[in-house]
């Protein structure tokens, strides 16, 4: 039934958008209450995934915005700024004392887990604009719920996954002043290695379209700097990129978990005695 599941459902369509449920989080906004509701939703969903196949593991994706690290810190409260002040258009060449050289950096604003069928959870950074939809300064409030369900969060699953589960502990640390310390992940070029992949390309696209037929456009994945709206704000083409991308971690991680058990233990008996 999953095989069967998987062979209908590894494409990408608008039909997404009505037939998973989609739930977001946004930090400084969501009450204690309604963040709390939310994840205990993931983890009854999570739950449901794992006894049709139980891997251990949540699919994880990032969708991140450029900007510069003298504005991370004024988000952060950590820097003063005017209030109504744009995000930079370019690094500054000031010096502060105290703080690093400016550079650009990647701010994971759509956080998302789940397994891009049937639900999806999206911890939001969503940043004040203007009338002309360009980004204003405010500082970021992260609620203490959220820190505790990052730190509960089992292994994440995905492709660069290491980078996204190392910006997540930095800034959001960062926002709240408190440590984040996910559980870990599993990076799906390496899965596909130990499974046997021998092309040299391991990115998204290759991938995808490798392990499952599908094509996922990373050119996309810029999201012409919008990615950092509210979801009921996105484009309906850059939601059905998003969720794609947990689709295509929640079954790859599957697929290919599965071909190694089926290589190493091709008797169901040996992997039920150990």
């Amino acid at each position: 039934d999953e095989i069967s599941a998987y062979q209908r459902n590894r494409g990408l369509s608008y039909a997404m958008l009505e037939e998973i449920e989609v739930r977001e989080i946004i930090l400084g906004v969501s009450t204690e209450d309604e963040v709390n509701e939310t994840v205990h939703w993931f983890w009854r969903n999570y739950t449901r995934d794992q006894t049709m196949y139980p891997s251990t593991v949540i699919s994880m994706d990032c969708e991140e915005l450029k900007i510069s690290l003298f504005d991370i810190y004024r988000l952060a409260g950590k820097m003063d700024f005017s209030p109504g002040r744009k995000i930079s258009p370019r690094k500054e060449t000031s010096t502060i004392p105290g703080f690093p050289k400016d550079e650009w950096k990647q701010l994971p604003v759509k956080t998302m887990f789940g397994n891009g069928l049937s639900y999806a959870l999206i911890i939001s950074i969503n940043l004040e604009r203007d009338q002309y939809d360009t980004y204003i300064l405010s500082q970021v409030h992260v609620q203490d719920s959220v820190i505790d369900f990052l730190n509960s969060v089992p292994l994440c699953t995905g492709l660069g996954v290491k980078e996204d589960v190392a910006e997540i502990e930095l800034y959001f640390g960062l926002f709240s002043g408190k440590p984040v310390n996910m559980k870990g992940f599993v990076d799906l070029s390496e899965l596909a290695v130990m499974a046997g992949y021998a092309l040299r390309s391991r990115s998204m696209t290759t991938l995808g379209i490798q392990v499952l037929g599908t094509v996922l456009n990373k050119m996309v994945s810029t999201g012409d700097d919008k990615w950092s709206w509210a979801w009921e704000k996105l484009p309906d083409s850059l939601k059905v990129y998003a969720l794609g991308d947990l689709r295509m971690g929640y079954m790859t991680y599957n697929i290919l978990s599965a071909v190694i058990i089926q290589d190493y233990f091709p008797d169901p008996e040996v992997v039920c005695k150990y």
